[in-house]
């Protein structure tokens, strides 16, 4: 038989251990409650930091109080990024048991870190390409981009316009010669097509501000930017007698590209093999559909016919195109959508219209 006293222990025992289970779980909650405060404030010091080192980026992200900065492209404003970087890495390192939403947001930071150290410092791309520079110089978030009034617009162009000569000057200086020829090709289409927007498109955008001393300002920083720019691009024409063809950066650095800022592990023979099947997938569907597209055509005469035929129109048919396309996905289930937001289908600016598709999202 157990005593009444017994019992009182055991139930002493009992409620002592559901306190101290409670407590646990009380400080448990309150640690992780500290550990994601501390996170997200940390997330916001690292964005406020990275606006501050990439404004140019800052800015199409509708950061405007960061309108006509440029980065620190010198020699120097590089290392000091990426030094930067790398104490960033660390300091994400240190965040652990984390949720599973901020262990995915830590995760997918610590990549953007990742990319961002392979080009700069692993690859040294500001050092061997003109393409580098391209998203950082461009102008088009002040001149397409319908943000503020054409009269806020032009005062952060001209801010944009006054920084152009010097950060040319220091993109110059890093880029290591001889450059590859496609690198010279990328380079004189990249700012020489620059040149002729600053001459002709950009004026007639800010044409209907009334202001003239905003208008002088505005051709004083703009002439600037047209003679630097064409500087460069002469410079880049001077580089094709001494051009190379060794623009690889072969399959070690390849690997290391592919593993930094897509997160592929896979080896290179394995995703050759991978991307040679899918080839010869897509190649014998292509068959497929010439044959009844086009019987007895070949492939490359079947292919040449379907490009031929286009719709009249351009970019107006294009936009046209839109609802169907909408009306498409939505009667299809193929996806949702989101919002109300429409898409605006309009000319790429004439120094971007070297790509094969142009989309620019704010």
């Amino acid at each position: 038989m157990i005593s009444s006293k017994t019992v009182r222990r055991a139930l002493f025992i009992l409620f002592s251990l559901t306190l101290l289970s409670a407590g646990c779980v009380r400080i448990n909650e309150r640690q992780q409650t500290e550990q994601r405060q501390s996170w997200n404030s940390y997330v916001d010091e690292f964005l406020e930091a990275y606006f501050v080192a990439h404004p140019d980026f800052a800015v199409r992200a509708g950061r405007h109080e960061f309108d006509g900065r440029l980065p620190d492209w010198s020699a120097g404003g590089i290392a000091k990024e990426v030094s930067r970087l790398r104490s960033e890495k660390e300091r994400v390192a240190k965040f652990r048991d984390l949720n599973e939403s901020d262990s995915f947001e830590r995760d997918y930071l610590d990549a953007v870190i990742d990319a961002d150290l392979f080009w700069l410092d692993s690859a040294e791309w500001p050092f061997r390409c003109p393409q580098f520079y391209a998203d950082g110089i461009d102008p088009d978030v002040y001149v397409s981009r319908q943000y503020a009034p054409v009269s806020q617009r032009i005062v952060a162009y001209t801010r944009y316009a006054k920084a152009v000569p010097a950060a040319l000057q220091e993109i110059r200086k890093n880029l290591r010669t001889p450059l590859p020829r496609t690198f010279v090709n990328i380079g004189q289409t990249t700012f020489g097509g620059l040149a002729s927007f600053y001459e002709k498109e950009v004026p007639a955008i800010f044409a209907s501000v009334k202001d003239e001393q905003l208008q002088k300002e505005f051709r004083e920083a703009n002439g600037a930017a047209i003679g630097a720019i064409k500087d460069l691009d002469k410079w880049f024409k001077s580089q094709e007698a001494s051009a190379t063809n060794t623009f690889a950066i072969g399959p070690e650095k390849f690997s290391e590209m592919l593993r930094r800022t897509e997160g592929v592990e896979v080896r290179l023979d394995e995703l050759e093999g991978i991307g040679r099947r899918d080839l010869q997938r897509n190649l014998a569907a292509l068959k497929e559909a010439c044959s009844a597209y086009a019987p007895g055509v070949t492939v490359p005469d079947c292919v040449a016919r379907a490009n031929a035929h286009k719709p009249v129109g351009g970019v107006e048919m294009a936009r046209k195109q839109l609802d169907d396309l909408k009306a498409f996905i939505l009667d299809k289930k193929v996806v949702t959508i989101p919002g109300t937001e429409e898409a605006r289908v309009a000319e790429a600016p004439a120094y971007r219209r070297w790509n094969f598709a142009y989309i620019n999202i704010p």
